[in-house]
């Protein structure tokens, strides 16, 4: 497992009206320095993406759909591991 890598700034958190399945995520995450990305599903899960380039960031949080944004540009493109569950 990485070391810490706190502080992680959450930016994104959906609101409990939020619909959507599991992929979308509950929150989102980005440590600017380390180019580390967390996200949190509604499930409960948390994953790390490491070496996330702060121009995905910036596009994954203008994104309309989040859990869509997620499946093509995050999902299986980045070096990641389970934090959590």
């Amino acid at each position: 497992m990485v070391g810490c890598i706190r502080p992680i700034r959450v930016t994104y958190r959906a609101s409990d009206s939020d619909c959507g399945d599991l992929i979308e995520p509950a929150s989102i995450g980005y440590s600017p320095t380390q180019g580390t990305l967390e996200v949190e599903f509604k499930h409960g899960a948390v994953y790390r993406y490491l070496h996330v380039p702060g121009e995905v960031f910036e596009a994954f949080m203008a994104a309309e759909s989040k859990g869509t944004f997620f499946n093509h540009a995050v999902k299986d493109c980045y070096l990641h591991q389970r934090v959590t569950r």
